[in-house]
């Protein structure tokens, strides 16, 4: 099956978001039966949110447009009470 999808940048991650990053998608997700341990903790929360707006800042010309109504969005109801 074809799965449509945009590459929308090729930053690469800080190293320690990156490990975080992995731990989440492959550890965690991929390997982990036991529903309560699949909870994020603060510092996987901190790395996701910081994926968002890194990406978005470092967007592929033609990506650009895309990161402009997601970062409207992530300000609007992500960003409203960020206190850290």
């Amino acid at each position: 099956d074809d799965i449509p999808g945009v590459m929308d940048s090729v930053c690469a991650l800080p190293i320690d978001i990156h490990q975080t990053m992995l731990g989440i998608i492959d550890r965690k997700f991929r390997l982990e039966a036991d529903l309560e341990k699949l909870i994020l903790t603060e510092d996987e929360i901190k790395a996701l949110l910081f994926v968002g707006r890194h990406y978005a800042d470092n967007a592929l010309p033609s990506a650009e447009r895309s990161f402009l109504s997601a970062d409207a969005y992530f300000r609007r109801h992500v960003n409203s009470d960020d206190t850290a």
